[in-house]
């Protein structure tokens, strides 16, 4: 199995936030930095927590999750509002 998937398996079974010291000693994903690397370059399957309590350690770091698959974060809704209010000017405004 590879190291995202491991990550997002024990992330789907605790349903918690762990940093990332954490996730590897729990996964055995190692070195730490690799649970690091995997979870910055796949910001739509994890989310990033800056400086929350972890679930295992309870340190306040850096921690991570899951993105949930179907929730829109504020980014996204402006981002959503910033393409709708261009498609309206180019049809002419609203009528």
């Amino acid at each position: 199995m590879a190291s995202i998937d491991i990550i997002k398996a024990f992330l789907e079974r605790e349903q918690s936030i762990f940093c990332d010291d954490c996730l590897s000693q729990l996964t055995q994903v190692t070195p730490r930095q690799q649970v690091n690397q995997i979870c910055r370059e796949h910001p739509e399957v994890f989310e990033t927590h800056k400086m929350l309590k972890c679930s295992h350690c309870k340190k306040t770091k850096i921690t991570r999750c899951l993105r949930e698959a179907n929730a829109l974060d504020w980014d996204d809704l402006k981002r959503a509002k910033f393409h709708l209010d261009k498609f309206i000017v180019s049809q002419g405004g609203m009528q």
